[in-house]
């Protein structure tokens, strides 16, 4: 993800939902976001959005979610016993 989910969310909010994500996807080609933001955009799930607060707390999980698989690769990279832990 590139761009900030609280611009994504403001961007969004005058959007008229609900909207599924074919039609965000419109509304933001038709309002010439930024490719980034319509790159991040393409990613989110293909469901149905109540609010622009939805697809922010989309974009919010997996920002949690890519921390964690970070965290995987570091555990995969330094075993707990070579990073000083127990």
């Amino acid at each position: 993800m590139q761009t900030n989910p609280a611009a994504i969310e403001a961007a969004l909010r005058d959007a008229g939902y609900p909207k599924r994500k074919e039609d965000i996807l419109d509304y933001a080609k038709s309002h010439h976001f930024a490719g980034d933001m319509m790159s991040d955009l393409q990613e989110i799930s293909d469901r149905r959005y109540e609010s622009s607060r939805d697809i922010r707390n989309e974009f919010d999980e997996g920002r949690k979610s890519e921390s964690v698989r970070e965290s995987f690769r570091e555990d995969e990279q330094f075993p707990r016993n070579e990073r000083g832990t127990k």
